[in-house]
């Protein structure tokens, strides 16, 4: 594969704005970073293993959380220059690529955000040089600093995605994220510890979900790599979720 530039690469999340109203969370809250400063009295984050949510247990979440957040930090350090990428083939990529995408895609509809369309590249248009990458496009959904705590799982469902499946992330397509959320709360003016604390708790909701709903991410990877439908997705999320609370 040829070289590519960078911005050919980026993995888009797009939140369009629209008339419609911007759907908020039907089944349940996630519970928010307010609640870790009242149980520990401080700003700081306690450990995974400290937390117990509606009498879950989170603390087999632990190492997952940790290996994301290195992952983010390692990343932000140390980004690829324009026009590289790390080496993997055509259907490697495509696969990656795939279950990146139906993390954000399954996080961003289970937080009230409407999916409006996806892109995943297929393994001839890779082998053809279309390297535009994959993405997703939300309708209804505006970053502002009120919805800042669902742009965060958003942002890290396609990064949380690779981890639960590969146990790591292969980069190129997870550091236009990271890169992305970092910029956000930099804009919103967010301390380096704010932001840290900010990103450990979006990692830990993230991985809670995507844990979770297990089947639901089965089904839509299955789905999407058929290039089914936006609502034929839905559908299957719906079936494989079956009136579960997130």
């Amino acid at each position: 594969m040829g070289s590519e530039k960078s911005g050919q690469r980026a993995v888009e999340i797009r939140f369009q704005e629209s008339s419609l109203p911007c759907q908020t969370i039907a089944r349940q809250n996630l519970w928010p970073p307010w609640l870790w400063r009242s149980q520990t009295g401080t700003q700081k984050s306690p450990g995974v293993d400290q937390l117990v949510f509606n009498w879950i247990d989170l603390s087999p979440l632990g190492p997952l959380v940790d290996s994301v957040m290195d992952s983010i930090d390692k990343s932000l350090h140390f980004l690829l220059p324009d026009g590289e990428r790390r080496g993997s083939s055509c259907e490697e990529d495509h696969f990656l690529c795939l279950q990146h995408e139906a993390g954000h895609f399954l996080v961003g509809y289970l937080l009230g955000a409407l999916p409006k369309r996806y892109t995943v590249p297929s393994v001839e248009e890779l082998r053809d040089g279309n390297f535009e990458g994959g993405k997703v496009e939300f309708l209804g959904f505006e970053f502002l600093r009120e919805t800042l705590n669902n742009f965060s799982c958003i942002i890290l469902g396609g990064l949380v995605m690779e981890h639960l499946v590969f146990g790591d992330s292969e980069g190129h397509y997870s550091d236009v994220d990271k890169e992305q959320l970092d910029k956000a709360l930099k804009w919103l003016g967010f301390s380096n510890s704010k932001a840290n604390f900010q990103v450990r708790w979006a990692a830990l909701n993230t991985v809670f979900v995507l844990c979770r709903h297990h089947k639901a991410r089965l089904k839509l990877v299955e789905a999407m790599a058929q290039w089914q439908s936006v609502g034929f997705c839905i559908d299957a999320i719906e079936n494989a979720i079956d009136g579960r609370q997130i």
